[in-house]
């Protein structure tokens, strides 16, 4: 079953359920997608983990901002949404599974050095079909390439 189609079926048991974080987050979602199918293409698999990994930076950005305010409601209203979204995501590799991408990328470079992370990078997140952490990615990338150096 489709992504696209999962986010249809969860939002309306959540109108049937009168969940109201889970009414108000598929509808955002729904939007943006909704958004995303008029720009002129047909809306694929990846463009809607596009989108909801969008959505959840901005509520992972929100969640910092209202704990800084000690605006703790609002912080608890937006960790909600984000679990809610967080449920549509793949399993994220581990950092061992990571690693070992990383690994084989600088495997099929001439010389490993600094100049070369956005390659790694780019290598590292299309093996791993973008489901991993950017940041842990770029932080192990970055380790193996100061300790090749």
């Amino acid at each position: 079953m489709s992504l696209l189609v999962t986010i249809e079926e969860d939002f309306g048991q959540a109108l049937k359920t009168k969940d109201q974080a889970g009414k108000s987050t598929l509808r955002l979602l729904k939007a943006e997608l909704t958004k995303k199918a008029k720009a002129g293409r047909e809306v694929t698999e990846a463009d809607v983990l596009q989108v909801i990994k969008s959505q959840i930076k901005q509520r992972q950005d929100s969640i910092a901002e209202y704990d800084r305010a000690a605006r703790q409601d609002l912080a608890d209203q937006e960790r909600r949404e984000l679990e809610i979204l967080q449920r549509y995501l793949p399993p994220a590799p581990s950092a061992e599974e990571v690693s070992v991408a990383i690994d084989t990328i600088l495997a099929g470079l001439a010389e490993p050095e600094r100049a070369n992370f956005g390659k790694v990078m780019a290598g590292v997140m299309q093996q791993l079909g973008g489901a991993a952490d950017g940041g842990l990615v770029s932080q192990l990338v970055k380790q193996k390439l100061q300790s090749s150096e």
